[in-house]
């Protein structure tokens, strides 16, 4: 019995190790990395953000002005991931949903990318 309980350990550990590598080796093919992942981002950016909050983050365009866009390099905003997720998701105020447009991958490669504009 002894033998048995061991063996189904062994297994259930060597399927979690399965599992955490097969995740591994997917999220890479996905991304690329976390460089394309950034690339990935700077392009939800350019075709979905960059008309309001600007190509600097500064939202000092015209429609970013005219909205009230978030400068995304001021003190006023803080990355946070969770927060800025749902925000993307959901939109608020002015800002457009974009939870049917977006994959849950472009949210959150754009979320990250945008962390570049508090540097």
């Amino acid at each position: 019995m002894t033998t048995t309980v061991s063996s189904i350990k062994k297994l259930i550990t060597l399927g979690s190790v399965a599992a955490v590598f097969a995740l591994a080796a997917f999220y890479p093919r996905q991304f690329g990395g976390v460089a394309e992942a950034q690339r990935g981002g700077s392009t939800v950016y350019a075709r979905n953000c960059a008309t309001c909050h600007g190509t600097d983050g500064r939202a000092q365009t015209r429609k970013g002005r005219e909205s009230d866009a978030v400068d995304l390099t001021g003190s006023e905003w803080s990355p946070d991931t969770g927060r800025d997720t749902r925000l993307v998701t959901r939109g608020k105020g002015s800002m457009p949903a974009f939870g049917r447009k977006l994959s849950n991958a472009q949210i959150s490669a754009v979320v990250q990318y945008i962390r570049r504009f508090k540097r």
